[in-house]
């Protein structure tokens, strides 16, 4: 090799990863503030980690070094705080992009639209709460999207529910989309969240005529982890005001210019000025592109007689879809708090399976299956089952905990029994009190000798309903 004609030219920065942390309302009562502090969906813990830091960790070893945090201007401290802090260490950077946090309603689309003139290369757009399996690097999504010979103008990901998932406690679970996939070319073509009608599907002739052999999904979720052309972003700012959810309506708007012409002669001039290069740059990047990976991009012949949605495809237009199957690991989104417990669960077990032997024999408070702390304290005869313990918790005596989340800073006194429950920080329980399935806000009191099952105990009603409780004795009696 002649080493003179190398270039030393760095290779440009090829994709922005863009993090959404929103307010998590979904997972209330945990997200509740504790006193005037807020408490970031980002930096709920699942294994004693933020869940921010599984997203983190998975965009660094993609090789991506840029990221852009959306969150509510509320949360941004508590955010950069744990950024720059010892238990976060990454070659990352960072920056943020705050919203206004007096109105919790502001949708993905807003705050896109806002944060795109700091964006001017390709982009990934990830939501805090998804965590991946090592089965699925970042990489191999990036090298979906590098390696599509007719520039793609999105690629999005979509995870099969595992059987696990599938409990009695299905009620608790995002009911999957529709979602309608080209197989030859893996191209996305349709998303519906509507359901309003189960057994009927209504779909333009024009998809049909244009891809006549499709497959049909109703078993797989979306990720929220999308891998985009920067040209999306133009799209996003023109459409923020008509759209507010970036999933349930951009993508499935997005998903149609690939076979409605009018739609997309419309939005050709928004396009036409940021049109993404030959693929060969992008290469430079990826890890596993060969001739193989080539894929047969073939369409079906058009018909002159459809005058609204018909027209060759514009291959720059092309929405690509990856699917991972649950036999190949599991991975899901901590959007609600179901699916809070069952990741903390899952990821624990892993935690457990690749930790090194004891040296000795665990103390009964420290059993093979559950994660505590090293900085919390359990009493004589406690028994802790498949739980999670945060830091600078406090396990009193008799105590039984099974199949439970406890945050940091949490206070468990003698004879209390928790069992499926997540208790946010700072929680305090007393004595002899029985909590089943509960959820509490950060800053909690229980009473001693309490039975809560299946509540979601939140501070501001769980002071009104003691408070006034004589009160409103006494007025059923007048009644």
């Amino acid at each position: 090799m002649n080493f003179q004609d190398v270039t030393s030219a760095p290779i440009p920065k090829e994709f922005l990863a863009i993090i959404l942390a929103g307010f998590g309302n979904e997972l209330h009562p945990l997200t509740g503030n504790h006193g005037d502090e807020p408490c970031p969906k980002a930096l709920l813990p699942i294994a004693n980690k933020p869940m921010i830091s599984y997203t983190l960790t998975w965009i660094e070893e993609s090789g991506i070094q840029d990221v852009l945090i959306v969150c509510p201007a509320t949360h941004r401290e508590a955010l950069s705080n744990y950024l720059q802090s010892d238990e976060f260490s990454s070659t990352l950077v960072v920056n943020f992009e705050a919203y206004d946090s007096n109105d919790p309603s502001t949708g993905a689309m807003e705050v896109l639209a806002a944060a795109a003139p700091r964006c001017q290369t390709d982009f990934v757009l990830l939501s805090c709460d998804f965590i991946p399996h090592p089965s699925l690097p970042l990489s191999s999504v990036l090298n979906e999207f590098r390696v599509a010979t007719d520039g793609a103008l999105a690629i999005s990901l979509f995870y099969e529910a595992s059987v696990l998932d599938k409990s009695e406690e299905v009620a608790f679970l995002e009911k999957p989309p529709v979602v309608i996939v080209d197989p030859s070319t893996s191209s996305l073509l349709h998303v519906d969240y509507s359901h309003a009608n189960e057994e009927e599907l209504d779909l333009r002739m024009s998809l049909t005529w244009k891809f006549p052999r499709t497959r049909l999904l109703a078993n797989f979720t979306d990720s929220h982890v999308y891998v985009c052309r920067r040209a999306v972003l133009d799209l996003i700012v023109d459409r923020a005001k008509g759209f507010d959810s970036f999933r349930e309506d951009f993508v499935p708007w997005l998903c149609k210019l690939q076979y409605q012409r009018r739609r997309r002669e419309k939005f050709t001039a928004v396009l036409s000025h940021n049109i993404r290069s030959s693929p060969s740059s992008a290469l430079r990047h990826s890890t596993r592109y060969s001739a193989s990976s080539k894929r047969d991009r073939t369409v079906a012949p058009t018909s002159s007689d459809t005058s609204d949605d018909e027209g060759p495809l514009e291959q720059t237009l092309r929405c690509g879809a990856l699917l991972h199957r649950a036999k190949d690991g599991y991975v899901t989104r901590t959007n609600n708090l179901y699916a809070y417990s069952e990741a903390n669960r899952r990821v624990l077990a892993t935690v457990l399976a690749s930790a090194p032997a004891p040296s000795g024999k665990p103390a009964p408070s420290q059993n093979a299956d559950s994660l505590i702390a090293e900085s919390s304290r359990v009493g004589e005869r406690t028994s802790v089952k498949k739980s999670v313990l945060g830091r600078h918790c406090t396990i009193g005596k008799n105590v039984k905990i099974a199949g439970s989340v406890i945050g940091d800073h949490c206070i468990i006194l003698d004879g209390a029994h928790l069992e499926n429950c997540i208790l946010s920080q700072h929680t305090r329980v007393g004595e002899k009190a029985e909590l089943i399935r509960c959820q509490t806000q950060a800053g909690l009191e229980v009473e001693a000798g309490a039975k809560f099952k299946g509540e979601k105990l939140e501070v501001d009603s769980w002071a009104e309903g003691h408070g006034d409780s004589e009160e409103e004795g006494s007025e059923s009696e007048s009644e």
